[in-house]
């Protein structure tokens, strides 16, 4: 498959993480406002499709493992692309050497 990459994370150095700080790459806002994103997305994923019922047989659609899984991959997903966007997180064709 052409052009297909994968990611890694940029190499940790002092001459681009001279602080401790500097590796946070999403300030304290953007985190909330990225991890309440990610909650609503997780907690639409909750509903059944229209038309299908929530309850049936004594089962429900879905459980708190759902919104569980669905929040910490939408929160992963959002903290990715902000890597990405930063530069933390680079894109490397796939068969190529990492030199991150």
């Amino acid at each position: 498959m052409s052009g297909a990459t994968w990611q890694v994370w940029a190499k940790a150095t002092s001459d681009r993480y001279p602080v401790p700080r500097a590796v946070a790459f999403v300030d304290r806002a953007a985190f909330l406002a990225l991890a309440a994103a990610a909650y609503e997305r997780a907690s639409r994923e909750l509903l059944p499709p229209v038309g299908q019922p929530w309850a049936e047989d004594g089962g429900v659609w879905s459980g708190p493992e759902d919104f569980h899984d669905g929040l910490l991959h939408h929160v992963g997903e959002c903290l990715r692309r902000q890597a990405l966007e930063a530069g933390h997180l680079v894109e490397v064709p796939k068969g190529q050497e990492v030199q991150a």
